[in-house]
């Protein structure tokens, strides 16, 4: 069993971007993936669509195979909404995204019904105009940035030494059929020189450690962003 869950792995890292095009896409950046159980249920995509570049974290219900199994699933629609129908903006993405889910799995939100779906955080960046469009699923943005630049509309703030952390939540909803099933939001932020942007899933900030064995949490994620910050991001990966 094993041996056929190290194959599939094999088989979920190859629909995964490839280093070099994401290099392309989005110039200096880095991701950190680390399955817990050899698959993941936790997945990163990028592509590019003429001047647009679409980007995102998601977390799909379930770790390993499970997980896996609807990671690959979600990846397929990301890519026939974004490459075969030309859906330009961020919340009608997952708009579309969220209607195959739910007739894919044919989710009727019945009692007691399996709910899997994902939560997600996407992003499109325009190249030549510099401006990101954002929405969220349950997971949110992070944008770092100078003190002394221009603040960003935003939920959350927090600051370290001459940075601030601005926190764009999405909506309280996942990718799949759920109580709440309003349209999406879109969000759009005017990106500078020097901003870093973040997106995860949970798996960061859910990780027990220390004497009492406690969560990190995310008041402490956002501490170590910050205080990581460095003139180069791949220095930043290797401290995280």
């Amino acid at each position: 069993i094993v041996d056929s869950i190290n194959y599939a792995l094999r088989i979920q890292k190859a629909v995964l971007p490839d280093g070099d095009l994401t290099k392309a896409w989005l110039g200096e950046h880095f991701i950190l993936f680390r399955p817990k159980d050899i698959v993941s249920g936790d997945f990163y995509w990028a592509t590019k669509l003429n001047q647009d570049i679409y980007f995102c974290v998601a977390d799909c219900t379930g770790h390993g195979v499970p997980g896996s199994f609807m990671s690959m699933l979600c990846i397929s629609f990301l890519n026939e909404v974004v490459l075969k129908e030309k859906v330009t903006q961020s919340d009608e993405v997952l708009n579309k995204v969220r209607k195959m889910v739910i007739e894919s799995l044919k989710q009727k939100g019945l009692s007691g019904e399996q709910k899997d779906g994902m939560d997600i955080a996407l992003c499109i960046i325009n190249k030549e105009t510099m401006e990101l469009q954002y929405s969220g699923a349950n997971n949110p943005l992070y944008v770092v940035r100078n003190k002394d630049e221009e603040s960003i509309p935003s939920d959350k703030q927090q600051s370290y030494n001459n940075l601030n952390l601005y926190e764009i939540k999405g909506d309280a909803m996942p990718v799949a059929i759920h109580v709440k099933m309003g349209p999406f939001k879109q969000h759009t932020i005017k990106l500078l020189k020097d901003d870093r942007i973040f997106l995860f899933s949970d798996g960061f900030a859910d990780q027990f450690g220390g004497p009492n064995g406690k969560k990190f949490m995310y008041k402490a994620f956002k501490t170590c962003l910050m205080e990581t910050h460095s003139s180069k991001i791949d220095d930043q990966k290797q401290l995280l």
